[in-house]
């Protein structure tokens, strides 16, 4: 097996910052998750690497792509061989079984998760050797040490964090890392994660029951994993270098690549760059009709935005008059801005009802779909942290996202 694994680094000084946030959204059910920085190439590298990846075979992602010394820089619509070409790859999914009657209400245990995983067509023990665990050891190392910061921080412990390293012992670094993501406190932020933090996690049980490795269920990880190895069944090969593929490219569509923009000053341009051509959920201009319809409710909903900051400030400033579409999006936009970093509960609704109602702009083809000042420091987190859940997912039906934004507003009123 062969890594084109873009690796995750955890800076303490953006982390610790980024993770005293999640420590407040968390109870507020609004998900975010760290960010992390890689390194950068030139172009002139970027496009050897990939002209280079297009000659090898496209369904091999672990041999014959090319050596790595550097981590690339994926801009936004660039696919490289091996990095986030997964829609080329053709994965050999193996001996695939539904298991019927499972019930993921209950708790599991390592028992339970032993037997469902028997039965769903995975062999234990059946990619057992020293080389396999090697190959696969950095995945859990960098995984663990993405959860621990979130957990150390959400506990308030963040200053505790030390950053994992490989130490030449194989087998205490694999333990020590998957040890530190079966705990208790993942298993209860994991509904606050994004989705791909809990599938990455099955994929990392997964192989370590076909390695054969010992206490592969231990802690929590049957209540982790269970729910994503159930309904995401299909997606996980039954075959170590099948799985070994899926990680590496999980870990950079959802992790790496994303992680790379927090060094990239966003303006307009990037923004509408990144929400046209991102790996995790890509957006378009015209994918809804710009009526007088839509309009009225895009300068409706910002005034209801606006009505819930001014209620939460306690301010007399009445809701001015907005004519044009552009301008309540400017007079929303200018007013969060002025309060976008505040600690108050109430912010994290705002923040969520402003990055939508830009996105519902955005779609209808609206140049002017954002105030820009709040593009680079204020929304590029939030859609980095969470453009993967599925609450923006808008389909092609804007009523729908309206009428959701509606009613979460009147609630909050």
């Amino acid at each position: 097996m062969k890594s084109e694994f873009l690796g995750i680094q955890v800076p303490l000084d953006l982390v610790k910052v980024i993770q005293e946030e999640i420590d407040q959204i968390q109870k507020n059910d609004t998900k975010v998750h760290q960010s992390t920085t890689t390194t950068t190439t030139t172009n002139e590298e970027l496009k050897e690497e990939e002209e280079g990846g297009k000659k090898k075979k496209k369904n091999n992602a672990r041999t014959g792509r090319g050596k790595l010394n550097k981590t690339l820089i994926v801009e936004p619509g660039s696919v490289l061989a091996g990095i986030n070409d997964e829609q080329d790859y053709i994965y050999d999914y193996g001996n695939v079984i539904t298991v019927k009657g499972v019930d993921i209400s209950k708790p599991w245990t390592e028992e339970k998760l032993g037997k469902y995983l028997k039965d769903a067509g995975f062999v234990k023990g059946s990619a057992n050797t020293a080389s396999n665990k090697a190959e696969m050891t950095p995945f859990y190392l960098q995984f663990s040490n993405r959860v621990v910061s979130i957990i150390l921080s959400h506990q308030g412990k963040f200053d505790q964090f030390k950053n994992m390293t490989l130490t030449g012992n194989g087998s205490t670094d694999f333990n020590n890392a998957f040890s530190s993501i079966a705990t208790e406190a993942f298993e209860r932020m994991r509904t606050n994660l994004p989705p791909s933090y809990g599938f990455i996690t099955a994929l990392l049980v997964v192989g370590a029951y076909q390695m054969g490795v010992s206490g592969f269920g231990r802690g929590s990880l049957p209540n982790i994993v269970k729910h994503s190895l159930v309904e995401r069944n299909k997606e996980i090969p039954r075959d170590l270098p099948e799985l070994y593929t899926k990680l590496n490219y999980t870990f950079n569509i959802y992790h790496c690549i994303v992680d790379q923009q927090y060094k990239v000053v966003w303006d307009k341009t990037k923004m509408t760059e990144y929400l046209q051509k991102n790996g995790v959920r890509q957006f378009r201009t015209n994918r809804y009709q710009r009526t007088k319809h839509i309009n009225d409710n895009i300068i409706d909903l910002c005034k209801l935005v606006m009505n819930l900051i001014f209620r939460n400030t306690k301010s007399k400033e009445p809701v001015p008059r907005m004519d044009t579409v552009e301008s309540a999006i400017d007079k929303m936009g200018r007013l969060a801005h002025r309060h976008w970093n505040s600690k108050e509960q109430w912010i994290h609704q705002m923040i969520l009802y402003v990055v939508l109602i830009s996105l519902i702009a955005f779609q209808a083809g609206i140049q002017d779909y954002i105030y820009t000042p709040l593009i680079d420091g204020c929304v590029k987190r939030e859609i980095l942290n969470n453009l993967e859940y599925p609450s923006y997912d808008f389909g092609d039906d804007p009523e729908k996202i309206c009428d959701y934004i509606y009613a979460k507003l009147y609630v909050d009123d």
